[in-house]
């Protein structure tokens, strides 16, 4: 769970820093620079793959990059962006309704309390009497499509990657992914820019190459590495991580708004520190896997 903590604590700045320093640019070209850049980053370690395989790596990719990125960078157009962190507290839904879609086994009645414990929780830690919701409906349905897929893809990796005997190298095979979604994204990017001039000042352009190399090249690793080590109910819950910290920054950095209540903070981080322990305690079934410990073929199963 440790990588998928370092993950969100990394992706907390970069709400405020899409929503704040890169106001003005277009979602599309956004999106664009930050595949590329991370598509570089994993180039050099890029695994040979089968046909097969690799087109499986870049539809993954391009649902859960792509047209995540899409939906998510279109959003802010419509709300500061401590309401895009909150608007993200559905995403445990999606992957526990991903997972049923999947037909994963954990998902039991313990995986959907701890779901929606973790929803509560961290809506009432950055909820705030005066946030105004309602009067962004554009921008929520894009949140939740950002949601939806970043659920499905980090799934799809994950249950991708645990068929193989011996699954490959995480860093191996991320490279693919963000090919596949920067392909999915370049369409968009390239009617963006002939759309007329863009003006993107040197500040911009080094929140870009932060969001491109750090937020998404490193942070994603990290986020499909710790995916494929925890159980699918405990994914779903950390996907929340990252929204008590987002909100923090938005406050205390980019001062978008006032802080919620003590009183919510701690209410709400109780109940996200006890669907945390529901979610690892109260599931059994299949386990994470592993590159050192290799799911063991069914005929090998039975006898043990």
């Amino acid at each position: 769970m440790i990588w998928l903590l370092l993950a969100s604590i990394i992706w907390a700045y970069s709400f405020g820093v899409i929503g704040n320093i890169l106001a003005g640019v277009p979602a599309p070209l956004v999106a664009g620079v930050r595949l590329a850049l991370a598509t570089l980053v994993f180039l050099p370690f890029l695994r040979n793959l089968s046909s097969r395989d690799t087109a499986i790596a870049m539809a993954i990719g391009a649902v859960q990059f792509g047209f995540m990125y899409i939906f998510y960078n279109a959003s802010f157009a419509y709300m500061p962006s401590h309401h895009v962190a909150l608007l993200t507290v559905f995403t445990p839904l999606y992957v526990a309704l991903a997972c049923c879609a999947m037909r994963c086994r954990q998902v039991t009645f313990t995986v959907w309390l701890a779901v929606a414990l973790a929803v509560l929780g961290a809506g009432l830690m950055v909820w705030s009497p005066d946030d105004d919701i309602k009067s962004a409906w554009h921008g929520f349905w894009l949140v939740q499509a950002s949601n939806l897929c970043f659920a499905i893809g980090q799934l799809a990796y994950r249950g991708w990657t645990m068929k193989t005997g011996q699954p490959p190298a995480d860093h191996t095979i991320m490279g693919w992914l963000y090919i596949g979604g920067l392909l999915a994204v370049c369409p968009w990017a390239a009617v963006s820019l002939f759309a007329g001039p863009v003006v993107i000042s040197t500040k911009q352009w080094l929140a870009l190459v932060y969001l491109g190399l750090i937020a998404s090249g490193f942070s994603f690793f990290l986020w499909n590495y710790g995916a494929r080590r925890t159980t699918p109910g405990m994914l779903a819950v950390c996907n929340n991580l990252k929204i008590p910290f987002a909100a923090s920054v938005s406050l205390l950095v980019f001062k978008e708004y006032e802080s919620t209540s003590l009183v919510h903070f701690v209410v709400g981080a109780v109940l996200l520190i006890g669907a945390m322990v529901l979610a690892h305690f109260g599931m059994g079934g299949e386990q994470a896997v592993t590159p050192d410990a290799p799911e063991k073929p069914a005929a090998a199963r039975r006898k043990t």
